[in-house]
């Protein structure tokens, strides 16, 4: 279960700021990620995400050691990597890696907003998978750990609620309308939604 917060949206100029994470054995990585100083990182960002720059200076974490953990747990024989609009979070991950010379390694995709465009009218953001299962205590907050508890606590409603998850691995939907976020990711089948 996986989140980011970045400096923004372009995947060539861009940055990880917040890397957050829980394995299925429950080990749990919240980090703030330093970026490089000449990185664009705007106000707007910075509200949005409520990480300062100053923030990512004094509790900054190195971006190497970030992708070393990550590579070696996506690595993992059936890794799943599930996460609320799963492309965007992979592709980030994946400049993240090219950055520091490794490979994306193979793994499994699990998209909770490809699950959420099927069973939810619009929106179909993580808060509403929150309230369509009554789920309370966890929130959707731009804050990478709040997200990926929430992610954690909705993938479980979806095994309760009997909803077929095994259909959706490898399986990503996207809007014509924006088109595909990066490249296509290896082992991934994609669709209109």
């Amino acid at each position: 279960f996986l989140d980011t917060e970045t400096t923004g949206l372009d995947l060539n100029k861009c940055y990880i700021t917040q890397l957050s994470f829980i394995t299925s054995e429950k080990f749990q990585f919240n980090e703030y990620i330093k970026i490089p100083e000449d990185a664009d990182y705007s106000e707007d960002a910075q509200k949005l995400t409520g990480i300062p720059m100053v923030r990512l200076k004094l509790m900054g974490v190195s971006e190497r050691g970030c992708a070393a953990l990550l590579h070696n747990l996506m690595g993992k024989k059936n890794a799943i990597f599930v996460a609320h609009n799963a492309q965007f979070d992979a592709m980030f991950v994946k400049r993240m890696f090219e950055r520091n010379n490794k490979d994306m390694p193979k793994c499994h995709y699990l998209d909770t907003l490809t699950v959420a465009r099927d069973i939810l009218p619009y929106p179909h953001t993580l808060e509403r998978l929150l309230e369509y299962f009554n789920i309370f205590g966890q929130k959707n907050s731009h804050s990478a750990i709040d997200d990926v508890k929430a992610l954690r606590a909705v993938f479980t409603a979806f095994v309760c609620g009997k909803i077929d998850i095994n259909k959706y691995v490898d399986r990503i939907g996207y809007n014509k309308k924006y088109g595909l976020f990066g490249e296509p990711l290896e082992g991934v089948t994609y669709f209109e939604q």
